[in-house]
Parts: structure tokens; sequence; C-alpha cells
């Protein structure tokens, strides 16, 4: 009649989303973090929400939410030790290189010199540029995102 009992992610999205707008913002993130005792710092908390916000909203929506907080470690994604920071540090510096206008993604028009440049840096093989991309970008929209790139470096091992 009623239907089952919300998850428990979606209980947790509601009660943090605070202006009831669809999405998390940046300070309601915080809160939900420091309520739950994870005291991110303003470094850390700008990474978490630009690797969680895959869509590029600068909010963190419904589908981000889940699959944030149905990941087993979900908190070893945003806490990250000093080392870890600067290296995330460095790759969000990489990355905004190919995204001038910052949109928190990497556009066609620079796909092509992102690539030559993996290319010479040895960080990938992968000379064919439709392989390269198809390898990237896993929601097939031909444009990165950093969330995208993180996974990428992962899975090549880079961090």
């Amino acid at each position: 009649m009623f239907g089952g009992p919300k998850p428990m992610w979606e209980i947790m999205f509601d009660k943090f989303d605070a202006d009831r707008s669809g999405s998390i913002s940046r300070p309601e993130f915080q809160h939900l973090c420091l309520t739950l005792g994870y005291g991110l710092t303003d470094a850390e908390l700008g990474l978490a929400m630009k690797t969680l916000d895959a869509d590029n909203s600068t909010d963190i929506g419904k589908p981000e939410f889940k699959n944030w907080w149905t990941s087993a470690d979900r908190w070893e994604l945003l806490k990250l030790s000093q080392q870890q920071l600067a290296v995330r540090g460095k790759i969000a510096e990489v990355f905004n290189a190919y995204d001038p206008e910052r949109a928190g993604v990497i556009q066609s028009d620079q796909l092509h010199k992102f690539h030559e440049d993996l290319l010479a840096s040895g960080l990938t093989t992968i000379s064919d540029y439709n392989t390269f991309i198809a390898d990237f970008d896993k929601n097939g929209d031909r444009k990165i995102n950093f969330s995208e790139y993180l996974d990428w470096l992962k899975r090549k091992g880079a961090i």
C-alpha cells in the first residue's frame, strides 16, 4: 500500500538537502560530513565536491549521492592524507589546464591536446584517439569530467 521504507542513502540525502532543492550544496555536504564526524579541510571539501559532482552542476544530485553513499569506501574517497591531498591537487592542476573555463569537464576541443600530452608523458600508450576516448569517457558524452579522470588514473595505477 505505502511501499517499503526508504533506503538509508535517500533518508540521508533528504535530511541534509536542507533547502529541498533536490541536490546537496557544498555547505550542506560539509554539514553532513561534520554531523557524521568527518571534518574536512576546505581543500578536502573542494576535492570531494569535484569528485562526487559527476555532472558538474556544482551540487551533488541524488544519483551522485547514492553512488557515493552506497560505496563501501565512501569516507576513504574523501579523507586524504597530506601526501594524497598534494597528489590530488597536482591532478586537479593538470585537469584544470585543459578546462580553462573551469566547467569541470575537458571539452571535445581540448581532448586532442590532452590525448597528445598524455601520450608524450607516457601516462597512456593508447595512440588511437577514439580508443583513448572510449577508455576514458565512460558516460559517452565525448567529454571527460574530473571523476572520469580520477577513475582512469586509478585504473592505470597512477594513484
